[in-house]
């Protein structure tokens, strides 16, 4: 640990446990009122993260777009984390230290919040001496920076009920200390999906638990953030906003990208899960499909399961080519690049050339996963991204 580090984190408690003793709970989780929180058009009552997006827009952690969107399905930037990370914890950003990234200079709008999270030994770069503030952040990733960010005491892997998380993985004690920390409940009730990219709703949701869990830890009381204070609330600290001008947490392009448009597409219909009438039922978090499939399950089960996901899709999205990698390590390719198909189609294709029939029993991908690159079409335009289908167990 380094000395900054060490020194942040005792800040960081002893800003919390003033907090707590007078009752301000400024610095964490404040309350706020209905007449304070700006809403959201896809943000509603009923989805599991609204209440940390209020509370966390109230206090200017988070903005949302100018379209009057928050878009919660969104895979969430590197630069984008940093900044609500930053701001969540109430970290400087303006005195900081260069960290030296040849993508992130100090023109670049929230090179404030990036210096400050490294500076707090929150955060790092990679080997080429890059941030890749354009990245996504995997589940992985996100939860190092929450035991880290939020000083939880790091536990050692133990109880996960997740069967994709094992002791010789290097995220394995992060992920165990939320789980015992009560700030994750994995994807599935047996997964995790530490290589999913987060989304925006899942962040908001990991810092808000995350506040809250810190002011248990002192011993404050947690007022439901609907409810209007007896008293008026604690102007929360000044942040200075990133310079970018515009209203977003970060300044969405023009026109989104084919790859962006159709993850917002297939998380819109299958986010919330897929199930037909057979044993196979799907989910998707991020980029990744879970199925889950009982006793008995074959091959025709799934084709027909991710057959009824993608239908709901309808035809805004056609694929033309796919790279697919078997459990085994084994590669197919499908499509001829030109010839438009489903993507279940597709995956189909794929089984069927390494000779696995429709009546073969799904029990022999319990436990792993198929890896599918696939190039093709979202409302006209051009796409390549990849997916993983992973089986629980």
């Amino acid at each position: 640990m380094t000395k900054y580090k060490s020194s942040y984190r005792k800040l960081f408690s002893a800003t919390l446990a003033a907090a707590v003793a007078t009752g301000a709970l400024v610095t964490v989780a404040p309350v706020y009122t209905a007449a304070q929180a700006k809403s959201f058009s896809d943000v509603k009552e009923t989805h599991h993260f609204y209440e940390a997006v209020m509370n966390l827009t109230a206090r200017g952690v988070i903005n949302g777009y100018e379209d009057g969107t928050y878009r919660p399905g969104q895979n969430i930037s590197r630069a984008h984390a940093a900044k609500i990370m930053a701001l969540a914890l109430g970290l400087d950003t303006v005195n900081v230290k260069d960290p030296g990234f040849k993508d992130v200079k100090k023109g670049h709008p929230y090179y404030g919040h990036i210096a400050a999270l490294v500076e707090a030994g929150i955060i790092r770069g990679y080997e080429d001496d890059t941030f890749r503030p354009n990245g996504n952040v995997t589940r992985a990733h996100i939860a190092q920076m929450l035991v880290e960010g939020f000083d939880f005491e790091e536990e050692t892997l133990s109880n996960l009920p997740f069967k994709d998380v094992n002791g010789k993985q290097w995220f394995a004690n992060y992920i165990q200390t939320l789980y015992s920390n009560e700030i994750t409940t994995g994807t599935t009730a047996t997964t995790f999906s530490p290589n999913a990219f987060v989304t925006r709703g899942q962040v908001a949701s990991f810092i808000y638990r995350s506040e809250l869990k810190k002011i248990e830890e002192g011993g404050g009381e947690v007022t439901p953030p609907v409810t209007p204070p007896v008293t008026p609330p604690v102007t929360p600290p000044v942040v200075t906003p990133p310079t970018n001008g515009g209203g977003g947490d970060v300044t969405p392009p023009a026109t989104p990208t084919a790859e962006q448009e159709l993850n917002a597409l297939l998380l819109q219909h299958i986010g919330a899960g897929t199930t037909v009438e057979g044993p196979v039922s799907i989910l998707l978090d991020g980029k990744e499909f879970t199925a889950t499939a009982t006793d008995g399950a074959t091959v025709t089960n799934f084709i027909a399961a991710a057959e009824a996901a993608f239908d709901k899709v309808g035809t805004a999205v056609v694929v033309t080519k796919g790279t697919v990698t078997l459990p085994g390590g084994g590669e197919v390719v499908v499509g001829d690049g030109a010839t438009e198909q489903k993507f279940d189609t597709l995956i189909s294709s794929a089984l069927g050339k390494v000779g696995l029939k429709g009546d073969e029993d799904l029990s022999l991908f319990k436990g792993k996963s198929i890896t599918v690159n696939v190039t093709g079409k979202v409302n006209g335009v051009a796409f390549t991204d990849t997916y993983t289908f992973s089986f629980s167990e």
